[in-house]
């Protein structure tokens, strides 16, 4: 898992809005199934995600690879930093806490 701590963004930015519009091709390009099909469940997560957001290895590969390929319209320290947070993220690992079904079973 890669866990990407969002820095601080300007009043209406949303860090994951701007990191899932990386995800989108360019306007002249279209987006086979099978990209929709990866891409959609990262950007859900991003979008969802409040400060920090934790993505599986080939998730995480995949926003690299959009991020490092998307073309922004302006030059922004904003922008940079996030980009540079989702480059520069940390490797972690998670502990799978069960939940209250799985921990009611396992108590019997």
């Amino acid at each position: 898992m890669r866990k990407i701590d969002f820095p601080k963004m300007p009043e209406g930015w949303s860090p994951g809005d701007v990191l899932a519009g990386a995800l989108s091709p360019p306007p002249d390009q279209g987006v086979t199934f099978d990209q929709i099909e990866k891409r959609l469940p990262i950007a859900r997560k991003l979008r969802a995600a409040n400060g920090r957001v934790l993505l599986e290895e080939a998730e995480w590969a995949q926003l690299v690879e959009c991020v490092k390929a998307a073309k922004w319209l302006a030059i922004s320290e904003e922008v940079y930093s996030l980009c540079k947070a989702v480059l520069d993220a940390e490797k972690t690992d998670v502990e799978v806490k069960p939940n209250r079904a799985q921990r009611r079973r396992n108590a019997k």
